[in-house]
């Protein structure tokens, strides 16, 4: 009788415990973080949803990729840079920082946005394997989702 209540809670352990990979809520949280820490508090991850994720090596590394879709609201007016060739982090151009008019010169490589627009996004947040797990990574893009004209 204790065999047949062993064999299920077994399989129900078994079955509950995850790859060790971050989770898609885990990957929310970060990017909210991210976007709130870039932005100086003024834009806010409103919508996030994983679209695919891939497992690799490189140089000796173990990385792990999460690309995802969302939304994201502006605080106050301003400028932004429309493209994010680089990662994100305070001192690099992207769509998260916002800033006074652009100069006559680099007015084309700035979009307009608005307190309480919205914006579709697209991006990619790395976390790398360590030995207590996988450790969040700086290398991550956050770009608008369809190209400004």
């Amino acid at each position: 009788m204790k065999h047949l209540l062993f064999v299920p809670l077994f399989i129900l352990l078994f079955v509950s415990c995850g790859d060790g990979k971050p989770s898609e809520n885990e990957a929310k949280k970060e990017v909210e973080e991210l976007v709130n820490k870039v932005s100086e508090g003024n834009v806010v991850l409103t919508e996030f949803k994983k679209i695919d994720a891939e497992e690799k090596n490189v140089f000796g590394s173990h990385l792990y990729g999460i690309d995802f879709e969302g939304k994201i609201t502006y605080k106050k007016d301003g400028f932004v840079y429309k493209y994010a060739y680089k990662g994100l982090s305070i001192d690099e151009n992207n769509i998260l920082i916002i800033r006074d008019e652009p100069s006559e010169y680099s007015k084309n490589s700035f979009v307009e946005v608005k307190k309480g627009e919205v914006r579709e996004v697209s991006g990619r947040i790395t976390y790398k394997k360590k030995e207590n797990g996988w450790k969040f990574q700086r290398d991550n893009t956050i770009r608008f989702k369809e190209k400004d004209e």
